[in-house]
């Protein structure tokens, strides 16, 4: 497997954990996860590469779903972002 499909498959990983660990937080420990994401916003890099990372999420799963014309309409294309 090529080094960047490995890395996008662990950042897949990392999502799917994630979005299942904020699921099921109490509402003490998303306040925590507010109060640290606030801190995050103020780095521009961080912020940047979290941006790019949500929009690449959404590109292949709207296309995975065949529906990425009518995601990004025909006049607009979908971003391309170099890999860190």
């Amino acid at each position: 497997m090529r080094q960047a499909a490995k890395e996008e498959e662990l950042k897949k990983k990392a999502v799917e954990e994630a979005e299942k660990k904020f699921a099921s937080a109490t509402a003490e420990q998303k306040a925590h996860y507010e109060q640290e994401l606030h801190k995050l916003r103020g780095d521009l890099n961080w912020l940047s590469r979290a941006s790019d990372a949500i929009v690449r999420h959404w590109q292949a799963k709207n296309a995975r779903k065949g529906q990425n014309e009518r995601a990004f309409g025909p006049h607009l294309q979908p971003v391309q972002v170099e890999q860190r």
